[in-house]
């Protein structure tokens, strides 16, 4: 019996076969042959020989970009189809983001790419952009920050936070800083290591009392030492775990849903308790 083959570690595993495929194609052949034909028709109508020489290095320049765009769209397709089943979870595509935590409402386009969902989490790449305004009139331009993202939906009988944050310190924050837009209060804790990692901050209808019972000695200890550093967002019941850039290797995007699951957990546990003996 003929065994399956082994799941992708990284999209780049079948980026260069894609890449060979797409230059021995028929769109290839083509786009070649009418631009490398018209280059010709145009430097004998213009009797100018550069355009001979112009168009076709123009004409091979388009085709190895176009190749390179769908070699790594089809192979950044295969890795995730094929990982999906791996982490337990489903693959989805491109789904909407609602901007429930400061994160996912930040700029003014948003997307998440290769979702993949189940057990009550969504982990994909997520990409906001920012429109930038030109002082001399040129057209504006949009500027993209990427991160990778898990989506979870905390128990419904957790207390309700109306805001928590957990971001890498502010001169290590990745792109634009998207809490700069929301009122914030950043609060101390008395861990050394965790200071020294991370900001915290609470918004302003966030009680920092709840918000110290949250944050117990073991939450505190698994974000000092957790080995991605992994920031964090919590809002009207739902939890974001976030890592800045898009991941895209096997065994990192494992190992980041087991710290997010295993964080949910601990905030979960934390806030029951804290709760109950605020009763």
């Amino acid at each position: 019996m003929a065994t399956a083959a082994p799941a992708p570690t990284t999209p780049r595993a079948g980026r260069r076969a894609y890449f060979s495929s797409a230059l021995r194609g028929r769109t290839a052949f083509w786009t070649l042959f009418a631009g490398i034909g018209g280059s010709v028709l145009l430097a004998a109508a213009w009797h100018d020989a550069r355009v001979a020489v112009i168009g076709p290095l123009a004409t091979l320049a388009l085709v190895l970009v176009l190749a390179q765009r769908y070699a790594q769209r089809r192979s950044e397709l295969e890795f995730f189809v094929a990982l999906a089943p791996t982490l337990g979870l489903t693959y989805l595509g491109e789904v909407g983001v609602l901007g429930i935590t400061p994160l996912l409402g930040a700029g003014e386009r948003r997307r998440l790419e290769h979702a993949l969902g189940g057990g009550g989490a969504q982990l994909g790449m997520y990409t906001y952009e920012v429109r930038r305004e030109t002082r001399n009139g040129e057209a504006a331009h949009w500027d993209p920050y990427t991160f990778t993202v898990c989506i979870m939906d905390l128990a419904p009988e957790m207390p309700s936070y109306p805001g928590v944050y957990v971001c890498r310190k502010r001169g290590l924050l990745h792109g634009d800083d998207w809490l700069r837009r929301d009122r914030t209060h950043r609060v101390e804790l008395e861990s050394i290591a965790f200071n020294e990692r991370y900001d915290l901050l609470r918004a302003s209808d966030q009680d920092e009392v709840a918000l110290r019972e949250l944050f117990s000695p073991s939450l505190v200890d698994w974000l000092a030492n957790h080995p991605l550093a992994p920031g964090l967002e919590m809002r009207a019941g739902v939890l974001v775990v976030w890592l800045p850039g898009h991941v895209e290797d096997a065994g990192k995007l494992a190992f980041f849903l087991e710290g997010a699951h295993h964080l949910a957990g601990i905030v979960n546990r934390e806030a029951q308790e804290a709760a109950t003996t605020s009763l």
